[in-house]
């Protein structure tokens, strides 16, 4: 990784559900790569259909990590919030969460 910056920098971005073919998305992981980025912050819509294993294998294979699981997409998609009031939607919003 390339030092010239004096902290990791990671961008937010929304997770494709074809992320290993979307063409999109593998070039800004690319540009990500290029400028030296550390990571990124995904909003993943479907938490439950991505396989963490594979996700990550293919982050690192542009030296990036996640920083961050950012939760608003899948909120807005599925009514659930880990910052919701009612404890019970806590909890489903919990069981979306990817392990």
């Amino acid at each position: 990784m390339d030092n010239r910056f004096p902290f990791p920098l990671s961008l937010q971005l929304t997770l494709p559900e074809n992320y290993p073919s979307n063409s999109d998305f593998s070039g800004a992981m690319a540009a990500l790569k290029k400028y030296s980025f550390a990571g990124v912050e995904l909003n993943i819509i479907e938490p439950l259909n991505i396989d963490t294993d594979e996700l990550k294998s293919y982050l690192q294979s542009y030296n990036l990590r996640l920083t961050m699981f950012a939760t608003g997409a899948t909120a807005k998609a599925s009514g659930l919030s880990l910052s919701d009031e009612i404890e019970e939607k806590r909890a489903l919003a919990i069981e979306k969460c990817p392990g």
